[in-house]
């Protein structure tokens, strides 16, 4: 990303498949076959997600040009919820959400794992699984949460971006 290339930020009404048809059109204009690095940032909607091995091969990326990221706040999101869903509360919530998201920028998806698990406990509500399966597929399985990456590269962690600087980053 350079100052001179600013993001464009565009919406679409239309289906799922209209919206990708239109995004590949836009890619395709930029040439992105000679581009080093593709970062694509997302939420964890399941429809998207399904979508982007095929616009990959479509615009002839190899692997190694292209990250796949979930857009940090929406991860921040669901670790409140787990958060809230066991009752942490004002400080102890705060500063436990604290660890985590240090960990996430560092690469620790592993360790917030290990730490969703013991918070959860053996005997998790359905909706605490659903919020486990979120991190377990894309922190772990398709290391769509490793921001340590996109932070060593000056990769933007969010959709929408914007700077965010904070002592605690």
């Amino acid at each position: 990303m350079t100052d001179d290339f600013p993001p464009v930020i565009d919406g679409s009404l239309g289906s799922c498949d209209q919206f990708f048809a239109l995004l590949l059109a836009y890619l395709r204009g930029l040439n992105l076959t000679v581009a080093t690095r593709l970062l694509i940032v997302a939420d964890g909607a399941a429809w998207i997600w399904r979508r982007v091995p095929g616009l990959l091969k479509s615009l002839g990326l190899k692997n190694d040009q292209v990250q796949q990221l979930i857009d940090f706040w929406h991860a921040v999101e669901y670790l409140s919820k787990i958060a809230e869903s066991k009752s942490l509360t004002g400080a102890r919530k705060t500063y436990w959400l604290k660890i985590q998201k240090k960990r996430l920028l560092r690469g620790e998806i592993g360790t917030v794992m290990e730490e969703l698990e013991s918070l959860i406990g053996s005997r998790p509500t359905k909706t605490q699984k659903t919020w486990l399966n979120y991190f377990i597929t894309h922190g772990l399985t398709h290391r769509r949460m490793d921001y340590s990456l996109s932070r060593n590269h000056h990769m933007p962690m969010e959709a929408g971006h914007r700077e965010r600087h904070s002592k605690s980053d």
